[in-house]
């Protein structure tokens, strides 16, 4: 895109939008990735869900790392150099080759050999994770000084959401298809190449140092709250990355549709965020937030079953939609909850890097219980707990935050 244009429109907007997608970029498309390293290089199911694991990992460690010493970076130079890694983790991956067998290997990881097709796989997304990890920090950073911060993320969650799909539905199938596993990984490299011609107008952040001497309030409601949200990311995690191994079981790839299950995934997260998002944006807190988030746990918990015992084409596109709706509904509200809990935003921050923590865990764990249960359907007993746990502890604190309200109330009265 001509420069002269960016600076004519909001330069902030495109620089942040950078941030979140190289941040974003390879988890969104871990479906594709997985799918990619099981077909290409030969992982089997456990393995591939553990390479992702860590790098979601990478990426919740180093964006809590470096959220605790922000004030040392530049925060577009810090934006810049976190889609340098990334951009270099995903072609380290394009430069992975299936390893030839060996009758004896001397080491060997979820019973495949520790080759250098795992160990060059890991290497890669680990650096890919650090980058996207440095990234989300710059956007966090740079997301608090501009104006209307909450109007321009829920804008940029949108944007950067339909630029992945679009990405989803056609750059990366496309390249697959040709490909294989280096396809997706020469997309997700080209991608991380563009987004770093924009990182210099990433806004520099203001602050504010008189909220870092105030004691940390709701320690309570915000514990129940980051472990409600963790927990529930494990859920998320592991539905997301095989999702569209799940599809493959009903035979997707000779559906009466005519498009790619890639694609179907694609389309149906572009409609899910949008309907999810903006649903939350329009109904606000007319309902409060304890209803919102109930009934957004209640859906995702219930559709996890549902997409493990799926053998309809139309029915498994519902239930993916209605995975990324419930997910994208739930987050405004989360993020709220835990802003009023401590008006500095540290519960907030809390929140994100426990959600990532969580994410991490669950292909790992996803991946296990298929090996160990040799069906999809473990998983989505799995997603419908990690849903009701969350349910109840929200709960819990919901009440708790109205016991505490009604009696400085009567305290004040008296």
């Amino acid at each position: 895109m001509n420069m002269r244009l960016v600076k004519g429109l909001d330069r902030e907007y495109f620089g942040l939008l950078a941030a979140l997608l190289v941040a974003t970029l390879s988890v969104n498309s871990m479906p594709l990735l997985v799918g990619s390293t099981i077909s290409g290089l030969k992982l089997n199911v456990a393995n591939a869900g553990l390479m992702a694991s860590i790098e979601l990992g990478v990426v919740a460690l180093t964006t809590l790392y470096v959220s605790k010493n922000l004030l040392a970076f530049s925060l577009p130079s810090l934006g810049r150099w976190g889609g340098v890694l990334a951009f270099l983790g995903n072609i380290s991956c394009w430069l992975t080759m299936v390893a030839p067998n060996s009758s004896a290997p001397l080491l060997s990881l979820n019973g495949q050999p520790m080759d250098g097709t795992v160990g060059m796989l890991a290497l890669g997304r680990t650096m890919a994770g650090v980058g996207a990890g440095a990234a989300l920090a710059a956007f966090s950073g740079s997301i608090a000084s501009v104006m209307e911060p909450d109007r321009k993320y829920a804008k940029l969650l949108v944007t950067n959401v339909v630029v992945i799909g679009l990405a989803m539905t056609t750059l990366i199938p496309q390249l697959q298809q040709q490909f294989s596993y280096r396809g997706a990984f020469t997309a997700l490299a080209a991608l991380d190449l563009a987004a770093l011609a924009f990182m210099r107008y990433l806004p520099v952040q203001t602050h504010d140092r008189e909220g870092e001497k105030r004691p940390l309030e709701n320690k309570v409601a915000g514990t129940l709250l980051i472990v409600s949200l963790s927990i529930f990311a494990i859920g998320e995690g592991a539905v997301w990355a095989f999702v569209e191994q799940v599809g493959q079981t009903i035979d997707f790839n000779r559906n009466q549709w005519g498009v790619a299950l890639s694609s179907v995934i694609g389309m149906a997260s572009m409609l899910g965020v949008v309907v999810g998002a903006g649903a939350a944006a329009v109904l606000g807190l007319r309902y409060g937030r304890h209803i919102p988030l109930f009934l957004a746990l209640l859906v995702f918990g219930v559709a996890g079953p549902l997409l493990s015992n799926c053998v309809s084409h139309a029915t498994y596109a519902l239930l993916v939609f209605c995975f990324i709706m419930s997910q994208y509904f739930l987050f405004p509200y989360y993020m709220g909850a835990a802003a009023e809990l401590d008006s500095t935003g540290r519960w907030a921050a809390a929140s994100t890097g426990m959600y990532l923590l969580g994410s991490t865990f669950g292909p790992a764990a996803a991946g296990q219980l298929i090996q160990m249960t040799d069906s999809f359907q473990s998983v989505g007993w799995m997603v419908l707990a990690t849903s009701a746990i969350p349910m109840f502890m929200m709960h819990v604190m919901f009440a708790g935050r109205r016991s505490e309200r009604r009696f400085n109330r009567n305290a004040h009265a008296s």
